[in-house]
């Protein structure tokens, strides 16, 4: 009695073994082509973010329409200037500060600017002690006194809850040297005195973080 081995024929243990190698092959195949899939979607889901961020970027539609000049003056010095602050006997420099300063220009007109302005205010509190930010009324009384013209902001202020938020009324001069002709405008000025960023449109409190964190 023999027990039940495969000895005959030579090769009948590679033969038995011919599954297991089989499969192990297989198994490997598919594990390149897995790794090479995961390759391959992983460029594709950083193309796509890209593209989406690209094409869906506001600011990218603005500087490429070519209708608004503000742009130019990125990377330019700022224009001098010296601005009433709302509701306080005092004016705030740029000539004499030498932290950023991030000026967001609105209008008691504009809708938009009143999704932007609470979002100044939570920005202004958290960098007070490393930046200067100021929303800033420009071009909107601009024929009316300096006096008249704060009566009329802060008015605005008060009945939105928002008097604590620093506001600055721009003289008509600055706002014309740094082209602004659209409301709400983001203006960054670094502590070298030079115009940093330009941005239109609404701009997220994460975004304003970003900016000012890379400024300082």
């Amino acid at each position: 009695y023999s027990s039940p081995r495969c000895v005959k024929p030579p090769n009948c243990g590679a033969a038995s073994d011919l599954p297991t190698r089989v499969l192990m092959r297989y198994s490997l195949q598919m594990a390149n082509k897995q790794w090479l899939w995961g390759i391959v979607l992983v460029i594709a889901v950083a193309v796509t973010g890209y593209l989406v961020m690209h094409f869906n970027d506001p600011q990218r539609g603005y500087r490429e329409s070519g209708n608004f000049d503000i742009f130019k003056i990125e990377g330019k010095p700022a224009p001098a200037f010296e601005a009433k602050i709302v509701g306080k006997d005092a004016s705030f420099a740029l000539e004499k500060v030498d932290k950023p300063t991030l000026l967001v220009f609105f209008g008691t007109f504009c809708p938009h600017c009143k999704d932007q302005m609470p979002i100044t205010g939570v920005i202004a509190k958290k960098f007070a002690d490393k930046a200067h930010v100021f929303a800033v009324n420009g071009r909107e009384y601009a024929n009316l006194s300096i006096a008249e013209r704060e009566e009329k902001v802060a008015a605005y202020l008060s009945e939105n809850a928002w008097a604590d938020i620093p506001t600055l009324i721009a003289p008509v001069e600055m706002q014309t040297a740094l082209e602004i002709t659209a409301v709400p405008c983001v203006v960054l000025i670094d502590g070298s005195k030079k115009v940093r960023y330009v941005g239109l449109a609404n701009h997220s409190e994460s975004r304003l973080e970003s900016l000012l964190e890379e400024a300082l």
